[in-house]
């Protein structure tokens, strides 16, 4: 979103055709792995649907993600206890939101909290909103969504994968809208 709100639009679109092109990259290694141990082994096919993990794993693992996202956009000292209130805040917003309503709207609520908190942020620190917007718009837009949408492609179930991956597209286009929105309501520098 810098890229485009900057009017940068070829290293925008770089940003994304790299990002596109790891993507399939992880695909065929996964199908290359998957060749390559049933050449070798064979692997039985499951009769029955797997069941989904259960919902307090998800209580056990976001607070694993949160953290890890702040090792990984190597959050300051200062922004680092900011950056996990956002992550908070905006995975809290998704789950409240989205038992009222439905998953895309929660996904626009959160959006719509997570980049007035970081702009808010950003104007009482004069400091660069996307230290705290970051981690908190990956923890929402989670490339899992289109590796496992390709993985099913790649195994023949055209009509999952390609809901996956759309569903990736929307989500991602739905919280970069917001956060477009919001930037230009309340202004402030989100460069890094």
């Amino acid at each position: 979103t810098q890229e485009l709100e900057s009017q940068h639009i070829l290293s925008g679109m770089t940003r994304l055709i790299n990002g596109l092109v790891t993507l399939v990259q992880l695909t065929l290694g996964y199908w290359l792995g998957k060749t390559l141990v049933t050449s070798c082994v064979d692997i039985p096919e499951a009769d029955f649907p797997s069941e989904s993990v259960p919902e307090e794993f998800k209580f056990l693992f976001a607070p694993i993600i949160m953290l890890s996202l702040t090792v990984v956009f190597q959050s300051s000292r200062q922004a680092a206890p900011w950056a996990l209130l956002g992550m908070i805040i905006t995975y809290g917003t998704t789950l409240v939101t989205g038992i009222w309503t439905e998953k895309e709207f929660g996904i626009f609520v959160s959006s719509v909290v997570m980049t007035v908190y970081a702009n808010s942020w950003a104007l009482w620190k004069d400091r660069p909103a996307s230290l705290v917007l970051l981690p908190s718009f990956i923890l929402q837009v989670s490339g899992s969504l289109g590796f496992l949408g390709l993985v099913d492609l790649v195994e023949g179930k055209r009509f999952l994968g390609l809901h996956q991956f759309l569903v990736l597209f929307e989500v991602s286009l739905l919280s970069v809208a917001c956060m477009f929105i919001c930037i230009t309501a309340i202004p402030c520098d989100t460069t890094l």
